[in-house]
């Protein structure tokens, strides 16, 4: 041991005597990802043309149910038993249309209002009031349908019990269209801030170590 330590000395000798050197790798700026481009004012302009002829559809529709139910009703007063069925099993659409037409609609005045004015912040809030439908739509499901399907006599067809799905139903229904809302108002992929792995940089080597920037 004795016989190693004056070889030990010998060789951190120049280390020592170079530690005020220059390091060999200068310091480097950091490069800074680019900032995105500034956030469109009218990005709402788009999505309320398109949401105009959304609830112009859903309208029409539902309300081509609506008149279809008002001619069920009316033939129920001079049609034999089971005229009840058709007018029961509509129900449950025009109560998907109702949903679909409420949700459009709501979606059109939170943007008319400029209620939320960044994208990103009405797609999040969108994507939240979806799952919040899609979560109502399954506990109605299981609330509804087990319990009252058994008990309306469905073996394998209950109309009676197909108007009640109008309300899960209309749920998802609700829950589809703000997915849909909240996807268009995502800005486009080369706006976002792409973020990956952190970089490690050598920024300063010399004779006694180095500086790793990530």
């Amino acid at each position: 041991m004795t016989r190693l330590l004056p070889l030990l000395l010998a060789l951190l000798m120049p280390a020592l005597a170079h530690a005020d050197a220059p390091p060999l790798v200068e310091d480097t700026p950091v490069e800074e990802p680019a900032p995105p481009p500034p956030e469109d004012p009218n990005w709402q302009a788009p999505l309320i043309k398109d949401l105009g002829h959304h609830l112009g559809a859903w309208g029409v529709s539902t309300s081509a149910l609506g008149g279809l139910e008002v001619g069920f009703m009316l033939s129920g007063l001079s049609s034999p038993p089971g005229w009840f069925q058709g007018a029961t099993v509509n129900l449950m659409f025009i109560g998907i249309g109702v949903a679909g037409f409420t949700t459009n609609g709501w979606v059109l005045a939170t943007l008319k209002h400029k209620t939320v004015v960044h994208r990103r912040v009405f797609a999040h809030h969108a994507r939240r009031a979806a799952v919040g439908c899609l979560i109502i739509g399954s506990g109605l499901l299981h609330a509804m349908v087990w319990p009252i399907l058994p008990a309306l006599g469905w073996e394998g067809w209950s109309p009676e019990g197909m108007a009640f799905l109008a309300f899960p139903f209309g749920a998802f229904a609700s829950a589809i269209t703000l997915f849909y809302w909240a996807a268009r108002a995502e800005p486009p992929r080369g706006t976002r801030v792409a973020t990956g792995r952190p970089k490690v940089q050598i920024v300063a080597a010399g004779p006694t170590g180095i500086t790793i920037r990530f």
